[in-house]
């Protein structure tokens, strides 16, 4: 996913090079829309938020450099005031929010569902080493203490 990811990335980053350019705005909103995208598709299931793993540090550098290239920044310049001037989550953000919105929406289906069920006893007998992004994401949100047996709606 991140080769898909670069890809776009670099397609994109041609387009600023262009006689007219593209203005920030709409540079960082195709990164969200084409390169995020691609990269975060199933990241709820293959990557660890909590762990600051190789895929973690490969999306913080391809996002450094798309922001880099974005606000015409060179590389000596922080990270922190890239992401203060524009309005983009990090990676670890980006994926730990939707990996808990995966979470709820499981959480939210009919009892007898699948996945549901592997949440609910992940749940009841947690685990002290992660197994799984999943794992991670159930042990690490404070919020599910009082929703072990949420209603379907």
């Amino acid at each position: 996913m991140t080769k898909r990811g670069y890809g776009t990335g670099a397609a994109i980053g041609r387009l600023v090079n262009t006689r007219g350019g593209i203005p920030t705005g709409q540079f960082l909103m195709l990164y969200k829309t084409h390169v995020c995208a691609a990269t975060d598709y199933g990241g709820h299931v293959w990557i660890n938020p909590y762990k600051h793993g190789r895929a973690i540090c490969t999306l913080e550098l391809l996002q450094n450099r798309m922001l880099r290239k974005a606000l015409g920044a060179v590389r000596t310049t922080p990270i922190h005031m890239l992401h203060f001037d524009t309005p983009v989550l990090t990676p670890t953000e980006r994926l730990r929010m939707k990996a808990e919105a995966y979470l709820l929406r499981t959480l939210t289906r009919s009892g007898d569902h699948p996945p549901r069920n592997i949440v609910t006893s992940i749940l009841r007998k947690p685990r002290k080493k992660f197994t799984s992004p999943l794992n991670a994401m159930v042990r690490n949100t404070p919020m599910l203490e009082g929703l072990k047996e949420m209603e379907t709606i």
